[in-house]
């Protein structure tokens, strides 16, 4: 009796994570956009499980901020806030502007090449329109540059914020095609001519320009 018990809590929590996923990376994705209606028994057809696990993962994307449960409505899809975006970004600045400096002072050939790829890969996901993949290479770029600092804080305090970010970003992208680009493809230059503080100067202008373009999309 006690195992069957703890199999059943084990397959919600599983089925829990399951659909917490699914519907997070939808919000982030657009399918579901700011003020939209999760509703619980929708939801338990469309992922084809019980309302229990759903309802515990809306709980936790309320936590995150994802949602919001009113009475009689059930869960609605969050707006991003201008102000949000601006204590985001204001925060991604003075982590990523210590980032590149070290960046720039470290850097081997192979995280050049590396580095070069991945700004391949999302000029050609942008131009075939594929922004999951441009999104992969993007964190793939971001995390070179992070993971440089070698500081595992600095590390979990990105991880944290990253989901926020995707979604701030998927929102925009579409608007500031090559803008963004060009930004890499700067910073590429100043990190293989080690200047650092034409890389930190780069990477807040385009810090910058990401905040200014979410403004433009909310008006």
């Amino acid at each position: 009796m006690e195992n069957s018990k703890t199999q059943r809590k084990a397959q919600v929590k599983l089925l829990k994570e399951q659909a917490y996923e699914i519907i997070k990376e939808d919000i982030i994705n657009g399918y579901y956009k700011p003020g939209d209606e999760l509703r619980e028994a929708n939801l338990s057809d469309e992922l084809g499980m019980s309302k229990t696990p759903i309802r515990e993962a809306l709980i936790q994307l309320q936590n995150e901020g994802f949602v919001e449960i009113r009475p009689f409505r059930g869960a609605v899809v969050t707006d991003i806030s201008i102000e949000d975006v601006v204590k985001l970004y204001e925060f991604r600045e003075i982590i990523e502007t210590y980032a590149i400096k070290i960046a720039a002072e470290t850097c081997e050939p192979s995280d050049i090449e590396y580095l070069k790829k991945q700004i391949k890969v999302m000029e050609n996901a942008l131009k075939e329109g594929i922004i999951d993949e441009y999104d992969n290479a993007h964190n793939n770029f971001h995390h070179i540059i992070i993971s440089k600092t070698k500081n595992k804080w600095i590390n979990r305090a990105l991880a944290n914020m990253e989901d926020y970010v995707r979604r701030v970003r998927k929102s925009i992208i579409k608007n500031e095609q090559i803008s963004f680009i060009n930004d890499y493809e700067q910073l590429l230059n100043a990190l293989e001519r080690k200047d650092a503080n034409l890389a930190s100067k780069i990477i807040k202008e385009h810090l910058t320009r990401v905040v200014e373009n979410f403004k433009k999309h909310k008006s």
